[in-house]
């Protein structure tokens, strides 16, 4: 987050963060080593009533102050792969995306 290294999606880690944001949200943390499904399809960091005027400071830590790194592997071991939520145009700060904070 801001360039720096956090460490693992755990409950500690997000925490430091989340916690900060009103209302806070919802996460979902994994173990060390945790296996995940084919086709996970579940919101690691959410809102259920999210509106992006009310949740401005949710809306800037997923778009310009949050950058993923997911290290995986298949069943079969060994291939380290790496994931990596791409920074573009459209996750870049700017004090457009601030309004007049």
């Amino acid at each position: 987050m801001d360039g720096v290294l956090l460490g693992a999606w755990d409950e500690s880690t997000v925490n430091t963060f989340r916690e900060q944001l009103r209302p806070v949200p919802g996460a979902r943390t994994f173990l060390p080593g945790h296996i995940l499904a084919a086709g996970y399809n579940e919101l690691i960091l959410y809102l259920d009533n999210f509106d992006i005027e009310q949740n401005m400071d949710f809306w800037i830590l997923i778009r310009h102050r949050l950058d993923l790194e997911i290290h995986y592997e298949s069943l079969y071991g060994g291939e380290k792969f790496v994931a990596i939520l791409p920074k573009g145009p459209n996750r870049e700060l700017s004090t457009e995306a601030l309004g007049s904070r």
